[in-house]
């Protein structure tokens, strides 16, 4: 059996796309600024929580780190010139979070607590998360769902809040400060994910499987990168008279577009390119035939996915993605007889659909 090698004129050049579907992210919301009321400081990881949940939901995001929170502060001022969303989040009461978001464009408000029987623990950090995300919705939602000046006013006399000392900044002032001090609107976000996939392979080898990890890092609104490597378990063809055992390493990168379906689910969209590194190993099974010695060649491949996950908890995550990955190049391999002509006994799919699972950690 001769050295498999990818066609006299191997293409060298992918097509990469992503394919962006309107439905899968929300449109950019207008600016947003939220002021985190804590003592002694904010915790980061209440920061980075929020930031996650509302992604897709506002862009334009400026934050703030409050000891006190001034009761008159979201009352303040006139309506004109504050074209803007204002969060105020307070968890200086320890056992629950107060939470109230102006909209300054009609003048509306939310208003919501939310129990905290562990305090600020990861479960109380993602209630928190959630609770601002559905505090978004209901002002895209209209004025159904939330309250006007007087309702809200009524609604924060109730929390029998401690007087404050002296007036606080506005949570606009603050981002402007943050933002000219350097302070990032939105966590860098990053994903790593142990997987296991299995894909078509040749007609008489029907699949493969290979193991791998990926890493899904940054984020500008729904779209970020990601990077996988992936190692394919052996694989023997059994021809007669020679046999070939065939193992592959791969390194895939791309971008992919995710959006939210509900509370815990995330459907995602992407594409990239990478290249194959793939060694084979003929094994001759009498004196009639003499194998070829073992080589190793690489060729790239393109890769289309969708797919879904669902979070298990704070930070788990549990990953199904159906994909498509194209050959760039026609690798073949080859049974060679004495008299010099050629004979093809195996060849890859050009097109090669599969599946993975996936389990992982995400910040």
């Amino acid at each position: 059996m001769t050295a498999p090698w990818p066609g006299r004129r191997p293409r060298l050049a992918l097509a990469l796309a992503v394919a962006i579907c309107s439905g899968t992210a929300a449109a950019a919301g207008p600016a947003t600024t939220i002021a985190i009321v804590a003592s002694p400081s904010c915790p980061p990881q209440l920061r980075e929580r929020i930031a996650e949940q509302i992604a897709d939901l506002a862009d334009d995001v400026g934050w703030s780190c409050l000891s006190q929170i001034d009761e008159e502060g979201p009352f303040g001022g006139s309506v004109a010139g504050r074209e803007r969303l204002e969060f105020w989040i307070d968890v200086t009461a320890g056992a629950e979070a107060r939470i109230l978001l102006h909209d300054g464009r009609s003048d509306r408000f939310v208003v919501r607590r939310v129990p905290l029987p562990r305090g600020l623990d990861e479960i109380g950090r993602e209630e928190i998360g959630q609770i601002v995300r559905a505090a978004l919705l209901a002002v895209r939602a209209g004025p159904d769902e939330t309250l006007n000046r007087a309702e809200a006013r009524a609604e924060v006399a109730s929390w029998a809040q401690p007087p404050p000392t002296r007036p606080q900044a506005t949570p606009a002032a603050a981002a402007a400060l943050g933002r000219a001090g350097g302070i990032a609107g939105r966590p860098f976000a990053l994903e790593v994910t142990a997987f296991g996939a299995v894909r078509a392979f040749a007609s008489p080898v029907l699949t493969v499987a290979e193991a791998g990890v990926g890493l899904q890092l940054g984020r500008w609104g729904p779209v970020a990168g990601w990077l996988e490597g992936a190692g394919q378990f052996p694989v023997d063809y059994e021809g007669s008279p020679v046999a070939v055992r065939l193992r592959a390493l791969s390194l895939r990168a791309g971008l992919v577009v995710s959006g939210r379906l509900g509370d815990t689910l995330r459907s995602r969209l992407g594409a990239g390119a990478g290249l194959t590194r793939a060694t084979f190993t003929p094994q001759a099974d009498d004196a009639t035939a003499t194998a070829a010695p073992p080589g190793a060649f690489t060729y790239a491949t393109g890769r289309m996915l969708a797919g879904i996950d669902g979070r298990l908890g704070a930070h788990a995550i549990v990953g199904l993605t159906m994909f498509l990955d194209l050959i760039a190049a026609d690798v073949h391999y080859d049974l060679k007889g004495v008299d010099g002509t050629s004979r093809r006994v195996l060849s890859p799919y050009r097109f090669q659909p599969g599946a993975a699972l996936g389990i992982g950690w995400s910040r």
